[in-house]
């Protein structure tokens, strides 16, 4: 683009002597400018020589500021990445060099449930496998033992719900007869106490006194155990409400 020239006004004064003015209505401080970069985008949007200085120093700050944040930025893998260039990616990510550089929060666990070793261990395993950063792992961790806290606190809930509800059937059912059904159980029960095998390990590991499935399956092996044993009142029969909502099999009593 041709230079453009600035726009040149003529006055006569008094004499017949001739001054000519030169003014910068057109191009201001861009006259500056040499003429192949006058009407460049880059200066248009500033209107004096300040405006320019400033955007400068403005822009330049931008530019350093950017730079830092790619140095300190990951690149994406290569198809081809070598084993060097893996092992730099995870350190960059955060992923420890092994599984035993992570660090869990161990959960408090709900009484009678003891930590569980092998999954902590399955659970570092799969982690650094799958290339998951140690703070990703933490937060993953924590959330999955709390959710576990919650579910087995949920179940007990429930157990303890359906028991009081089968033991509530099982007087309704049995009536005057609780009472010494009741007692009979108790005698199977120090019997079998007495003895040893795989009967005693399976009662001792139960709680007779508020489980209805428990008392009922005591009280039909009460004839093997009790010579003395005579029915006052039996078991409910099968399908009645002292059996709702028992979802476990009751094993059969010992042969006589």
């Amino acid at each position: 683009m041709p230079d453009e020239q600035p726009t040149q006004v003529t006055e006569v004064a008094e004499g017949g002597v001739t001054e000519t003015q030169v003014t910068q209505e057109t191009l201001g401080w861009k006259t500056e400018i040499p003429g192949s970069l006058r009407e460049h985008e880059a200066f248009a949007p500033y209107k004096t020589k300040d405006e320019l200085w400033n955007g400068h120093i403005e822009a330049v700050s931008k530019i350093k500021d950017l730079e830092g944040k790619l140095a300190g930025a990951i690149p994406k893998l290569s198809e081809n990445a070598t084993a060097d260039e893996k092992a730099a990616y995870l350190k960059a990510i955060g992923v420890p060099e092994s599984p035993d550089g992570y660090e869990f929060e161990r959960p408090a666990m709900p009484e009678g449930v003891p930590y569980n070793e092998a999954l902590e261990k399955w659970f570092r395993d799969t982690a650094h496998k799958a290339g998951i950063s140690a703070e990703q792992a933490k937060t993953l961790y924590g959330s999955y033992n709390q959710f576990g806290a919650e579910f087995l606190k949920s179940l007990e809930v429930q157990r303890q719900d359906t028991l009081t509800k089968g033991m509530n059937a099982l007087k309704e059912s049995w009536g005057n007869h609780y009472d010494d059904n009741v007692a009979v159980v108790k005698r199977v029960q120090e019997k079998i106490g007495a003895a040893s095998g795989p009967m005693k390990d399976w009662l001792t590991a139960h709680n007779a006194e508020n489980d209805p499935t428990l008392i009922q399956f005591l009280l039909g092996a009460a004839p093997a155990y009790l010579d003395d044993y005579a029915p006052s009142g039996g078991r409910p029969p099968a399908g009645s409400k002292a059996n709702e909502g028992m979802n476990y099999k009751v094993p059969n009593p010992p042969p006589t």
